[in-house]
């Protein structure tokens, strides 16, 4: 893969998501960590 960046070419990105279903809501969280939503809190 060529990239005009290559430094942020190797980050990694982890996306979370919540959908609130009453209020027709949508949340998405991108982190560069690699901790998960419970090792977070």
């Amino acid at each position: 893969m060529r990239s005009d960046f290559p430094n942020l070419a190797a980050k990694k990105v982890t996306p979370y998501a919540i959908y609130d279903l009453k209020n027709n809501e949508f949340f998405v969280n991108i982190g560069t960590s690699c901790d998960t939503s419970d090792e977070s809190m």
